[in-house]
């Protein structure tokens, strides 16, 4: 699998950690690098790679769906396969992005959804529509409570 990673600092932190665990990092995001970020998953995605993103963007706002993802979903002719984890106590960072972390020996529910098939136009208003149609999955499938929306 290969996953997108920002090129911030944060980004940094997360990419070593995901080459320790045996994945593939590509470095870009919707502020710094995207369409290095867009080629680099797609060079991964014809050698026969699974993908993976954090949809809401190095800089959010959280859980808010940015439209890289439905992008290159449409320029590869890839489905999005969302995945969903929930765990039952936490500790919720004071970050933007209101970073959770699990207790050690936690249970961690993971759920993957039915997968999204998008249509095949890459106009603005269907990228729009698609990208707000998946934002809205994905808050009605996760244990997020309003007051963490901003």
């Amino acid at each position: 699998m290969a996953v997108l990673a920002s090129q911030s600092k944060d980004g940094e932190l997360i990419a070593k950690v995901l080459k320790r665990l045996g994945y593939e990092v590509v470095r870009g995001s919707s502020s710094r690098g995207g369409v290095r970020g867009l080629v680099g998953i797609r060079r991964f995605i014809k050698n026969g790679y699974d993908t993976a993103f954090t949809v809401d963007g190095p800089k959010g706002p959280p859980y808010l769906v940015k439209p890289g993802v439905i992008l290159a979903a449409k320029q590869n002719d890839c489905i999005i396969i969302p995945a969903f984890m929930n765990c039952r106590r936490v500790k919720r960072f004071n970050s933007w992005d209101k970073t959770i972390l699990p207790p050690p020996f936690s249970r961690i529910k993971v759920t993957f959804a039915p997968p999204m098939q998008l249509s095949p136009h890459t106009d603005t208003e269907t990228i729009e529509r698609e990208r707000a149609e998946f934002e809205k999955y994905m808050l009605d499938n996760t244990n997020v409570y309003s007051s963490d929306i901003l």
